[in-house]
């Protein structure tokens, strides 16, 4: 065989290899990447979403609508929409209507909802989540009372993670355990996207606040979660570059700075305990300096 037909067959292979490897990748994301309904669902953590389904579910159109889900909101009505923006792009839209009027209206290119009692006093609250879309579309929850009025209580920028909802303490009220991702603005494998780090909300005296360092036992899962992931690093993940960022961010909450740098220096290697020696300091600051990532709003809006 000649060496031109060895070298034909040589590329050959080295294309089908790389073709491989795109396609798995690709399978990967489709796999992994979170979606309107499957990171709504994912968001409820310990309490059945369909349980407390007292509408309907399936899909009905209505004109050029097509509505995907019901549910009653005593004395409102939330539905939620699929339909064609004014741009021909299909968009997910929940109403929230009392006597046919539309009280509230929210949405884009994904969204969804569901109720639940944080405040403790028997009444549910209306969690909203938004999808902007776009290459690095990102979720957006709100969330609404309904007594005496429609209010917002808050919102924040949740990314693309999910919310949990508990009573981490017994006393009857929902804690919000999620994500903020400004604290360690670029530390990210890109400058859209950044390491998160978990937060912890309840809600005192008509306000949500952060009430994270009270369950410490949150942040201590996912820094043990962390440890693991460097120990036995993920080949090609995307993620990989924000491990050390976010192993420092949860010992910083912690007050554990100095404890998780000997941990470094035990078991990884002497790139990763200079990067922790070169960033430890300004870590530290940012988490002891962040603010709440909850968007207050006030009683009159």
């Amino acid at each position: 065989m000649s060496n031109s037909r060895k070298l034909l067959i040589s590329i050959r292979l080295v294309i089908v290899l790389m073709l491989m490897t795109a396609l798995t990748w690709a399978v990967w994301r489709i796999g992994t990447r979170p979606r309107g309904r499957r990171l709504a669902m994912g968001m409820i953590s310990g309490k059945d979403k369909a349980a407390r389904h007292t509408g309907s579910s399936q899909r009905c159109r209505e004109s050029e609508r097509v509505m995907l889900e019901q549910e009653q909101w005593e004395p409102y009505t939330i539905t939620k929409w699929e339909q064609t923006d004014e741009d021909g792009f299909l968009e997910e839209v929940i109403e929230v209507t009392r006597d046919s009027q539309v009280i509230l209206r929210a949405g884009g290119p994904k969204a969804d909802f569901w109720v639940d009692d944080v405040t403790g006093d028997g009444d549910s609250e209306l969690f909203v989540q938004e999808y902007s879309g776009g290459n690095y579309g990102t979720w957006d929850l709100f969330i609404y009372t309904g007594r005496p009025d429609i209010r917002k209580l808050g919102g924040w920028a949740i990314g693309n993670y999910p919310i949990e909802i508990q009573d981490l303490n017994g006393d009857g009220k929902s804690e919000l355990i999620g994500w903020e991702v400004d604290s360690l603005s670029g530390y990210g494998n890109n400058l859209c996207r950044s390491p998160p780090l978990p937060v912890v909300f309840a809600y005192k005296e008509g306000n949500l606040v952060e009430v994270t360092r009270r369950y410490p036992q949150i942040v201590e899962q996912e820094l043990k979660g962390l440890q693991s992931s460097l120990e036995h690093p993920w080949k090609d993940d995307p993620q990989a570059s924000w491990l050390l960022p976010q192993l420092l961010g949860c010992a910083a909450i912690l007050g554990r700075g100095k404890q998780e740098c000997d941990w470094v220096r035990a078991h990884l290697d002497a790139a990763a305990i200079q990067w922790v020696s070169d960033h430890q300091a300004e870590i530290e600051r940012r988490v002891h300096n962040r603010k709440s990532p909850i968007q207050k709003y006030p009683e009159d809006e």
